[in-house]
């Protein structure tokens, strides 16, 4: 699925995919494949990947996401994230169409979901900033 929800396996023919895991058994690896045939020029295409790395004890500590542009739109087509040893997001950086975009992530002590987020959004030489505050029933 892609971050806008889409079946990638519905816009290819000769989907398949491949994974590729560490060796104690976590997904280091995802690749969707399949052929673009818009163009009348049959040619095989990453459809979406996610890439994954972890940290020595095995927790997540980086995840890179991408999806094909032509098919799908162009914001979102990437996407970074890192994650605390609590396996929380705390920082997302990607791709938008006018320029990209920084995400912070702020949580309250040990708490699972974000207390406040740094939105940057880096645009026509010019920084958008909002801190958006999460309204949550703790």
């Amino acid at each position: 699925m892609t971050v806008y929800g889409d079946d990638v396996s519905k816009y290819a023919s000769g989907y398949k995919e491949i994974y590729e895991y560490t060796d104690d058994g976590k997904i280091s690896s995802f690749e969707a494949r399949g052929m673009d045939l818009v163009d009348r020029v049959p040619m095989e295409v990453e459809l979406l990947s996610l890439d994954y790395i972890y940290r020595d004890d095995g927790t997540l500590h980086h995840r890179e996401y991408h999806h094909y542009a032509k098919f799908f739109s162009s914001t979102g087509q990437w996407e970074g994230g890192d994650y605390d040893e609590q396996g929380r997001l705390v920082y997302q950086c990607g791709y938008i169409t006018h320029g990209a975009m920084d995400e912070y992530y702020l949580y309250d002590g040990n708490h699972t979901e974000p207390k406040y987020c740094l939105f940057l959004d880096w645009g026509n030489n010019t920084a958008y900033v909002r801190m958006i505050t999460y309204d949550s029933a703790r």
